[in-house]
């Protein structure tokens, strides 16, 4: 497999909160080389692309899938009457596996793409990323990544800033206010992110914005992926997730 690049897409509805990053690996290590918000994000990701090598893995921060029960679910559902699952077990219309692997292994709850506005963002970021294919040749296909080494082209990776962070055992308290505090959280945050990446960019960018610094911790997961770090399905788990979608994170460190 070449040297890859990472594109990491904090994912929104609204344009101008789009966060992305774009990394290059050489040598073991990954260089950030840009870091930004702007106004065509599907352009830039194509430019990104179109300028970069044989393999482009781009990691994104929103769900990839729905529950399968939500839709098996729904299917004949109508109006009045009872959900079909019971309230004691209402959990698995809104949450997938994924999610709930991430909450054990973690402690940290995914949003529930079911049932949260999150679910219009993963609607709105697969939209837009399955447009790239009338900007850029190499994104004719984007299918998921599962299995290395990636061949050529452009592969989707749904990864989680929040999980990353606190695999990492990395402070998260506060970072994505848009106060003084928020900065402060972020920019402890980029001090960590700095043991962990070469970062090639001005860190105000990253300090300034959370959605920039989420789009960088995206990278990063990415990284982790590519690098065999990410925890990925088992063989019992795999055939759900191609349907539902996978969170890929790192494990907690040992502590010994």
């Amino acid at each position: 497999m070449s040297n890859p690049r990472i594109i990491g897409i904090d994912a929104a509805t609204v344009v101008g909160r789009i966060g992305l990053a774009m990394g290059d690996i050489s040598e073991g290590q990954c260089l950030i080389h840009e870091a930004l918000t702007c106004k065509d994000p599907v352009q830039q990701i194509a430019r990104w692309i179109e300028q970069g090598p044989e393999v482009i893995l781009l990691s994104v921060d929103a769900p990839l899938g729905w529950p399968t029960v939500l839709g098996q679910t729904l299917v004949d559902h109508e109006a009045g009457m009872a959900p079909g699952v019971p309230r004691k077990e209402a959990n698995r219309l809104f949450r997938r596996h994924t999610d709930i692997e991430i909450k054990a292994r973690l402690g940290k709850q995914p949003l529930d793409v079911g049932a949260d506005r999150i679910a219009r963002t993963a609607h709105s970021i697969l939209c837009r990323l399955h447009t790239l294919s009338d900007h850029c040749k190499k994104a004719q296909d984007l299918p998921l990544a599962w299995n290395l080494p990636l061949n050529a082209g452009c592969h989707l990776l749904e990864v989680y800033p929040a999980a990353t962070l606190k695999a990492m055992r990395a402070p998260t308290r506060g970072y994505k206010k848009s106060t003084e505090e928020g900065r402060q959280a972020r920019s402890v945050i980029v001090e960590w992110l700095q043991k962990e990446l070469l970062i090639d960019v001005n860190t105000e960018a990253l300090i300034k914005s959370d959605d920039v610094l989420d789009a960088t911790l995206c990278v990063l997961a990415g990284f982790d992926f590519l690098s065999g770090r990410a925890v990925g399905p088992s063989a019992e788990e795999s055939s759900l997730a191609k349907k539902e979608g996978w969170i890929w994170c790192r494990r907690l460190p040992n502590i010994e």
